[in-house]
């Protein structure tokens, strides 16, 4: 049997779409056919060159490429949501139109050339360590993307709709932004404030506004028209770069209480991102944010639609205010000995962990029961690197397995760092002397480390999980 006769047809049934499959493409295979308007939905591709190869109206979703090369391709309309390409390149002889929907898509490490995005959607991308030169992007949805660590060369975004996009250490070299547009951006504003590198700010007209002149001149008219016009989310943005972080608190509240009262989700994220990005806000400021949005709980006789768009989104602004992605985070679980009746045990135990926790005060903590037969108990520790990292290996230590589990995962640098802090040891110290007391013993379950990116540790320390315990049952 050849290998297209195992696939049944389906045309004698009125199925018209095209299935072709890239299986035997997978790996690093020279691609060079026409695949318009096939369904080709979680292709993994892996090392290959791709030429000249017709993607029009191609069903592609879910698709992982890594390592791969897309050399003068058409992609007209092709589905390319929720795909990942991991150190791609899309190059293009000519600039070569690119017209996509990319919602939700991420793209690590990858180049783009001559490339123009036409009518294309970004919302909810993801772009880290990618490089764009010579890009053009127009009539394009990029809201609610995220470039991290990008370089920008030899491109023009003036015509670019960049309202809502964050930029989180971008580099923009040769390359022209949009005056009135910078405020409608996260983290645009702070860059073109502080760097160095040759951005040029225009205007809608085309002309070039001095950097200084712009934020001397430009943005003290743009706070009174924004002012006039209770745009509060660009005015808030200005007053956070120029420091005035009363005045932001400020602005920021009116820009929820207007956005709660007609239950704007979409905005509020939005607010809370731009809080978030600021990272100035104690916690007693993030929890008066949060108490005025949680104004927007349905009362009475509301629509069942109301309560249900409340409870689908109210969980994201939570997560997107209380769990910066840019702070580094420690999560640390431990499986105990102890079940939810030992309440004295459980309460010495919690008061033992805070205090190892917050050993530096400006960390911050959290700590949640699970009822696991026994307790199950996740922390999280939110802080600078600085002073997180020395409480992994603090943390492993108190457990059963310390040396053979846990700590032999963790790089020997960090562990010093234990001992050079003599408050950290005796807090440890005192935690264990309780435990010993009290017959509580702790089984490490699981770490992992966010946005750490300490030369300390590698790969092989930033997560580990235990799973010995799932083959004794001690995980159910």
């Amino acid at each position: 049997m050849g290998q297209d006769e195992k696939y049944i047809d389906l045309k004698p049934l009125g199925y018209r779409r095209i299935n072709k499959r890239l299986a035997d493409y997978s790996n690093k295979a020279l691609i060079n056919q026409d695949l318009s308007d096939a369904l080709i939905n979680h292709t993994i591709l892996k090392s290959c060159t791709i030429v000249r190869t017709n993607f029009d109206k191609a069903a592609m979703t879910g698709s992982i490429f890594d390592n791969c090369k897309f050399l003068n391709c058409s992609m007209n309309v092709p589905d390319l949501e929720y795909c990942k390409f991991n150190e791609c390149r899309f190059i293009s002889s000519k600039q070569e139109r690119l017209t996509a929907s990319l919602n939700n898509s991420s793209f690590i490490a990858s180049y783009f050339k001559n490339i123009a995005f036409y009518g294309c959607s970004f919302a909810e991308s993801y772009f880290e360590n990618c490089t764009f030169d010579n890009v053009e992007i127009e009539f394009t949805t990029l809201e609610n993307s995220l470039f991290r660590n990008c370089t920008f060369k030899n491109m023009d975004l003036s015509n670019s709709n960049l309202q809502f996009v964050e930029f989180i250490q971008p580099s923009f070299i040769n390359s022209k932004l949009p005056l009135f547009l910078l405020p409608y951006t996260i983290g645009g504003l702070q860059y073109c404030q502080e760097t160095n590198d040759n951005v040029i700010i225009v205007s809608e007209k085309g002309d070039i506004i001095p950097r200084e002149d712009f934020f001397t001149s430009i943005i003290p008219l743009l706070i009174q028209e924004y002012e006039c016009t209770e745009d509060f989310f660009p005015l808030a943005n200005i007053y956070i770069t120029l420091q005035n972080y009363q005045k932001a608190i400020e602005v920021l509240k009116k820009g929820l209480t207007v956005s709660v009262a007609v239950r704007d989700f979409r905005m509020i994220k939005f607010y809370c991102k731009l809080i978030v990005y600021a990272g100035v806000f104690n916690a007693h400021t993030l929890h008066d944010f949060y108490h005025l949005i949680c104004r927007l709980i349905p009362q009475g006789n509301e629509k069942k639609s109301e309560l249900h768009s409340y409870i689908k989104n109210i969980g994201e602004i939570k997560d997107i205010l209380f769990s910066s992605s840019r702070r580094p985070i420690l999560h640390v679980t431990f499986i105990t000995n102890i079940f939810t009746n030992d309440v004295s045990k459980v309460a010495i135990l919690i008061e033992k962990l805070f205090k190892i926790a917050k050993i530096n005060n400006l960390n911050q903590s959290e700590l949640r029961l699970s009822e696991n037969s026994p307790l199950l108990i996740d922390m999280s520790i939110s802080g600078s690197e600085e002073d997180i990292l020395p409480l992994l290996p603090a943390l492993i230590s108190l457990t059963l397995e310390n040396e053979d589990q846990g700590i032999a995962v963790v790089q020997h640098n960090i562990c010093s760092m234990v001992k050079e802090n003599k408050e950290l040891s005796r807090r440890v110290e005192e935690c264990k002397m309780h435990c010993g007391l009290l017959g509580i013993t702790l089984s490490l379950a699981e770490y992992f480390l966010e946005n750490c990116t300490s030369s300390f540790l590698d790969s092989g320390s930033l997560y580990f999980y235990n799973g010995n315990l799932k083959r004794n049952n001690l995980l159910n």
